[in-house]
């Protein structure tokens, strides 16, 4: 007997798709989610999908939606790009999440897992369910469509894989019978902050953001020092230099042309001091 099975195997490259300091996405773009990430329903029914009903960073997010999915056991997948994540300083990885039960008795899984042979094995680094996945609490037996405050953030510590260059991670959902589930603002990236006494700063902040015409980046330095403010690209390319050069200690602000970027994630890096402090910007 012979059977044929058209697209059955995938072959992946051994150079990362990403290998720039850090990767994060929000799924506001669609063409981007369209080519990074990878979306498997070996069980049938319903798949992860890009929404734009729903989301924290912007308007869009990944969702399954389970609410109508009668058979328990049933596993979706959603696999990231591969990163160098060997670029990274102390990684780690953040994403946001929403879901919350439609019964006490739900048993909806959502796992974390990472990767560094392609996919051909995989180790779980984080993973909830039941009772313990509600970003909210209690149940809802309608289906469930978050609000802006009903999301949660998980922190995931993936610093075994700092020496790695091909690492990809993936979300696996397992259906337990229960509600809808949201995941957005996929961050991996080193350590950074707003406020960092160490890089002589007392402020950084980005208003408006989301940003549709401009932003203003505003800057307060504790000491006379050289600065480089510059923005990125989701890829880590510099597509402007804001200002660069020695300024004085105090409140500096430089206003950015949005109009003159695509709709999509940008990161505004400060580098001073001999530090590097990154905002996340997203232009509409």
């Amino acid at each position: 007997d012979t059977i044929t099975r058209n697209v059955h195997i995938t072959v992946l490259p051994t150079t990362p798709a990403y290998s720039s300091w850090q990767y994060s996405d929000s799924f506001e773009n669609s063409a981007q989610v369209a080519t990074d990430w990878t979306i498997k329903n070996p069980g049938g029914g319903q798949a992860f999908a890009r929404t734009t009903t729903a989301g924290y960073t912007g308007v869009a997010s990944m969702k399954i939606t389970n609410f109508s999915t009668s058979t328990d056991g049933l596993i979706d997948e959603l696999i990231s790009p591969s990163i160098d994540v060997s670029a990274i300083t102390t990684p780690s990885l953040t994403f946001r999440y929403a879901y919350r039960q439609k019964t006490t008795t739900d048993s909806d899984k959502l796992r974390l897992l990472a990767s560094v042979d392609c996919g051909r094995t995989w180790t779980q680094r984080w993973v909830k369910s039941g009772a313990n996945l509600n970003s909210i609490t209690g149940t809802q037996t309608t289906a469930f469509t978050h609000t802006s405050t009903q999301w949660a953030q998980a922190s995931v510590v993936i610093s075994t894989y700092s020496n790695d260059t091909n690492v990809r991670f993936k979300f696996e959902f397992t259906s337990g019978g229960g509600n809808n589930l949201y995941i957005e603002d996929v961050n991996i990236t080193g350590p950074n902050g707003i406020t960092d006494i160490n890089a002589g700063l007392t402020n950084f902040l980005l208003f408006p953001n989301p940003a549709t015409e401009e932003t203003t980046v505003s800057i307060a330095l504790a000491e006379k020092q050289n600065i480089d403010l510059q923005v990125l690209d989701i890829t880590g390319r510099v597509v402007s230099l804001m200002a660069s050069g020695t300024y004085q200690s105090g409140a500096h602000n430089f206003l950015l042309d949005t109009r003159q970027l695509t709709s999509g994630i940008y990161f505004v890096r400060l580098l001073t001091g001999g530090k590097t402090v990154t905002q996340k910007l997203i232009v509409k």
